[in-house]
């Protein structure tokens, strides 16, 4: 993996780059692409309920996503998380904005 050594011995520790997107951007020379995004709500897996402090298992917010390179054409960063569902609210937005082409806070390629 790109990103596998301690993040003691990286090039961006104790940088401010602004986001994970970013440091793939400038520090790595990489081309970010959206990959992959899906969001659902499903019962939390018994280990995740623990881990957020939930009683039983009840229905949580899943969230998988991956970005690709695009010079490189395979996978730089792969994400799955869970959020409670009773703290969080999604708000789910397909196609393009016509104010903002950003993503995640920064210029990605899309094209």
């Amino acid at each position: 993996m790109l990103l596998s050594r301690r993040y003691d011995d990286s090039p961006c520790h104790g940088a401010r780059h602004g986001s994970l997107v970013t440091v793939f951007g400038q520090v790595y020379g990489l081309q970010p692409v959206r990959g992959h995004l899906r969001a659902e709500v499903d019962r939390a897996p018994a280990e995740v309920a623990r881990r957020l402090h939930l009683r039983g298992r009840p229905e949580v917010i899943a969230l998988q996503g991956r970005i690709d390179s695009r010079r490189r054409g395979r996978p730089i960063d792969v994400t799955r998380s869970w959020l409670r569902a009773d703290v969080f609210r999604l708000v789910m937005e397909v196609g393009p904005d016509p104010d903002d082409d950003r993503a995640m806070g920064d210029r990605m390629v899309d094209r």
